[in-house]
């Protein structure tokens, strides 16, 4: 992406960019009792609040959460956080070629060792009912992709690409230390359960 993230945006400066987003929300201003448009926008590297004076109306159905957006933006410093305060926003253009997945955070390292713990996490299942549907799901190509993709979250944790596996395998991780401490615990539904506690995530959250 050739554009400015919001990581590096600095007060005085006037930006032309590529945001998603994530709130908003028709306000009143209490001295004048003004309408505008807030937002909330992100990209890979964080948020910023946003506000529209004009046109609120017609941007406000033209916009929708989960839209990605082309700003023109004043970048402001509003009680001591920047703030976008917005001339113009409009929809991305199909011929742009911006994707959702370039606006989620991704995972801080290499997924590759997190791949290879999770294989043999699912190798050392010896239960052959619980072996049979790990291996049944994580056999398939897609659902590795997707799983190995997904964020685990919207906000509190885990909120990238890669978040899902990290999460899980942290689950699973704790799991193993509860069996090493604890007699009569079945290890291999607890490594199951913890890689599959999730899994619902990889439909709930869309990253293309």
């Amino acid at each position: 992406m050739k554009y400015a993230i919001i990581a590096a945006l600095k007060a005085g400066e006037n930006v032309v960019s590529f945001f998603i987003v994530r709130k908003k929300e028709i306000r009143t201003k209490r001295e004048t009792n003004e309408a505008y448009l807030s937002l909330e926008l992100g990209d890979q590297s964080g948020r910023i609040t946003a506000t529209v004076w004009e046109n609120i109306d017609k941007i406000n159905n033209a916009v929708e959460p989960g839209d990605i957006v082309k700003v023109k933006a004043a970048v402001i410093d509003f009680r001591g956080k920047l703030h976008l305060s917005i001339a113009k926003i409009r929809c991305v253009k199909d011929d742009e070629n911006i994707k959702p997945k370039d606006f989620v955070p991704e995972l801080a390292g290499e997924v590759e060792p997190l791949i290879a713990h999770f294989d043999e996490l699912i190798d050392s299942v010896k239960n052959p009912h619980l072996a049979a549907l790990l291996k049944s799901i994580f056999q398939n190509e897609e659902m590795r992709e997707k799983y190995f993709e997904s964020p685990a979250g919207k906000l509190w944790h885990h909120n990238f690409r890669g978040g899902l596996l990290q999460h899980s395998l942290t689950v699973a991780d704790i799991c193993e230390a509860v069996y090493r401490h604890y007699n009569g615990v079945n290890r291999d539904l607890l490594i199951t359960a913890a890689l599959l506690h999730d899994i619902g995530k990889i439909w709930e959250y869309h990253t293309e």
